[in-house]
């Protein structure tokens, strides 16, 4: 089979032609636009010159472009300011946009050259350094070593420390600049492409000169991008050669430290030098604050002037417009209050000041004194101290670092806002034209703002010197208690093991508010509730409980002795004592161990709740118990009938009772059974009870006999009353027998069954019939047949043969 090859028209082919060669023609620019290749080659471009030249001939050749560059800002500059936008073929913002191209140019040019100079001083310090370090042997002067020499290299540590965390916040804000700058740089390559092309086609005159314009001034960001580039390039090398400067100065500070404390010695001399300093200090804080509690008191004064001239005014203003109204006259006196409300505010400002200042200045003064007595605690403990006396020591130093540093806070926001007010005292002072003495009390309330911040820089400065020395003494601490011997850390583990469990067992599960009368006066103090509190509430609980039950068995029999009472009364006697016993153990455990009783009153709503849902029939149960108690509708021993179950009622409970069936298995029946159903009490008013004997004998037998031998058989049974009296009945002709039935009476005790008595008299019964020869019945039938309705069968032989 043969294709055609030519079943496309002409015009086709050509479209066809026309779009490959177009997709191939944009092609490289598609590629050059999506690829950093430009970035790439413009990175080496710009390092190429840095490998071969010399740091001096960089030096030298960046000096001559920055020669260049602060030349054109100066000559350009000018120009642009003297030549109209139309002139130039630009906008009023492209002009400013090169104004501040050409000034950036010049300030990244220094930037790099400053970096250059910065990398090679720190490069030339780390070879110092390193020489430094491999010939260092020790100190100068021979052990023991004073406590200064290590207090200065923790400082100096310390020092390196925010260095470094300086440094490397620095490096990553430089690392970013830097990625910015690198896409700046590509972006102003594309359009400095874009603009170049632009100008290959044929222009008019204006479009040229716009478009020089626009390439000029692409060219310039261009180039500011690439000095922006390199300028970052070697700030991130200096930052580099810093960190690995202060890294390695940090280390060889740690090493002479890790030599220093092996053998230091807190000499008497250097404790009293300490404490002779701090009391020079203590003694200049106690006159300051003399000072300022004279200052305070003369500042308050004036205030309280200020505000009486203010009051009088506005009362003889008030009393002037009562008696002419108002007026123009009356001018005079309101600025002469609007002075007096200006008066008044800076006094107002004035003794808060002072009052606050001698606030902490008090509090200035417990912490010398606070730090008096930590030199003293670390003077001693360099003499030797144990495990012990170490973790509380460290315990201490961690309550008082959190102390100190809640109050620096406190003091730089308070230093936050006094400089805000500093700052909007000068601006108004700027901006507002004061006359008639305001602008005297304006600078005096900036002058108390500015003496409020000198102040407070003042505690700030001392309280970051507090801190550093707390946390030398932590250091030291730390480092005696690593050269601990191994039985002071078994016994260090031993302590904060009891430690522990003594924080558990005093931990607070919440606290209640007790309220009390004094004097008077309601008083609402905070009682907390702990883990220990409740644990020893408990075991008074249980102790005590178990006192009840072993007396609840002998206070019922006691009563029941004592006063002679039923002992249904005496069970009634004895479950109240329990529930008030039990009542009175909850008290004396919360006394006790001085839990308030308004502990549980919150819990009151979430008790309803549970009342009223999940313990609904055990509160039914309790509630039916203590009716039955008091009611006594049964009794302990009575014989009762509930729903079938059959049974001596053995005890009463608070929730249910004990039924024992005559089979010996015991019931527990909830107390509402016995209010909510029917039940049978057989003993309620007494323990009498009729049972009742069926008897049948054969038809024929002398009725009369019969009834005599029931009679005598029952006077003689001892346990049938003779009162009432038994009741012998000829009931009715059964099927097969003359029935016969017996009534007597019976009294139940605990020891005896009815039952038996019923079985006794049977036998007697049985054994005198048979006696007198009249026969007991037994079920009989006689059976008749209708001998007229028989057929008579063939024989199944001859049904067969037939």
């Amino acid at each position: 089979m043969k294709m055609n090859l030519h079943i496309w028209p002409k015009s086709y082919g050509l479209i066809y032609l026309l779009v490959i060669s177009l997709l191939l023609a944009m092609l490289p620019s598609f590629v050059w636009g999506q690829l950093p290749l430009n970035t790439i080659k413009t990175e080496q471009v710009a390092t190429k010159p840095e490998e071969a030249e010399t740091t001096e001939q960089l030096l030298e050749r960046l000096q001559q472009l920055l020669s260049k560059a602060q030349q054109s800002l100066n000559s350009v500059q000018p120009a642009l300011e003297a030549a109209s936008p139309e002139q130039l073929g630009a906008t009023t913002e492209e002009i400013k946009e090169k104004q501040l191209l050409l000034f950036t140019r010049v300030l990244l040019l220094n930037r790099h050259i400053e970096s250059l100079r910065s990398l090679e001083e720190t490069r030339r310090a780390i070879e110092d350094l390193t020489i430094k370090v491999e010939a260092w042997q020790g100190f100068d002067q021979p052990p023991p070593y004073p406590i200064r020499l290590v207090d200065e290299l923790r400082d100096a540590i310390h020092a390196k420390s925010l260095a470094i965390a300086k440094e490397e916040v620095s490096k990553t804000l430089t690392d970013q600049g830097q990625r910015d700058a690198h896409k700046a740089l590509v972006s102003s390559e594309q359009e400095l492409r874009k603009i170049k092309e632009s100008l290959e086609k044929t222009l008019t005159a204006d479009d040229k000169l716009r478009k020089n314009w626009l390439y000029h001034l692409s060219q310039l960001r261009n180039d500011v991008a690439g000095v922006g580039v390199l300028a970052g390039k070697s700030q991130l090398q200096t930052s580099d050669a810093i960190l690995s400067l202060d890294k390695r100065q940090k280390t060889f500070l740690e090493r002479q430290l890790q030599v220093a404390v092996t053998d230091v010695l807190f000499s008497d001399d250097e404790l009293e030098l300490k404490l002779a300093l701090l009391t020079k200090k203590l003694k200049a804080l106690d006159k300051e604050k003399r000072q300022l509690t004279s200052d305070n008191n003369r500042n308050q004064k004036k205030l309280h002037q200020a505000r009486s001239a203010l009051q009088k005014a506005r009362e003889a203003l008030v009393r002037t417009e009562e008696a002419q109204g108002k007026t123009e006259g009356n001018q005079g006196q309101t600025e002469e209050i609007n002075y007096l409300q200006a008066v008044v505010e800076t006094r107002k400002a004035q003794a808060d000041v002072s009052a606050q200042m001698i606030k902490l200045q008090i509090f200035w003064v417990m912490g010398v004194k606070s730090e008096i007595a930590s030199w003293r605690e670390r003077h001693q403990l360099s003499k030797g101290g144990d495990e012990v006396e170490l973790r509380q020591s460290a315990k201490s130093l961690e309550r008082r670092l959190k102390e100190l540093h809640e109050n620096r806070v406190y003091v730089v926001s308070t230093l936050k806002l006094a400089r805000i007010l500093v700052l909007n005292q000068e601006e108004h002072l700027v901006a507002v034209t004061l006359a008639g003495g305001k602008d005297l009390l304006a600078k005096q309330k900036l002058a108390t703002y500015k003496h409020q911040i000198e102040f407070f820089t003042r505690l700030l400065t001392d309280i970051d010197d507090v801190i550093r020395n707390t946390h030398r003494f932590q250091d030291e601490i730390a480092y005696y208690r690593q050269r601990a011997s191994a039985a002071e850390r078994l016994q260090g583990i031993f302590d904060r093991s009891l430690e522990l469990v003594g924080s558990i067992w005093t931990y607070e599960l919440f606290v209640v508010e007790d309220t009390i009368s004094v004097n008077g006066q309601l008083v609402t103090s905070q009682r907390p509730v702990t883990i220990s509190k409740v644990v020893r509430a408990l075991m008074i609980l249980i102790f005590g409980f178990w006192i009840t039950l072993l007396l609840r068995n002998r206070l019922g029999g006691l009563v029941a002795k004592i006063f002679k009472v039923e002992p249904s009364t005496a069970l009634l006697v004895e479950k109240f004592l329990q529930i008030v016993a039990i009542l009175t153990l909850v008290v004396i455990a919360l006394v006790t161990v001085k839990i308030p009783l308004t502990a549980f009153a919150f819990m009151g709503g979430a008790l309803a709740i549970g009342v009223g849902f999940g313990a609904q029939a055990l509160i039914n149960n309790f509630i039916s118990g203590i009716i039955l108690l008091f009611e006594r509708p049964i009794k302990p021993g009575d014989m009762v009938e509930v729903e079938g179950v059959k049974g001596r009622v053995v005890s009463i409970g608070l929730r249910c009772s004990q039924v024992r069936r005559f089979d010996g298995i015991d019931i527990l029946v909830p107390n509402s059974d016995f209010l909510q159903k029917n039940v049978i009490n057989w003993t309620l008013s007494d323990q009498l009870v009729r049972l009742q004997v069926k008897i049948g004998v054969a038809y024929g037998s002398p009725t009369r006999e019969v009834s005599r031998i029931i009679a005598d058989a029952l006077g003689e049974h001892g346990k049938i009353l003779k009162s009432p009296e038994p009741i012998i009945l000829f009931e009715d002709f059964g099927d097969s027998a003359l029935i016969f039935s017996t009534y007597f009476w019976v009294e139940i005790n605990r020891s005896f069954d009815y039952r038996i008595i019923a079985s006794d008299l049977r036998h007697m019964l049985d054994k005198r019939l048979d006696t007198a020869n009249i026969t007991i019945a037994f079920p009989q039938l006689d059976v008749h047949l209708d001998r007229s309705k028989i057929k008579t069968a063939k024989p199944k032989e001859k049904q067969m043969e037939e």
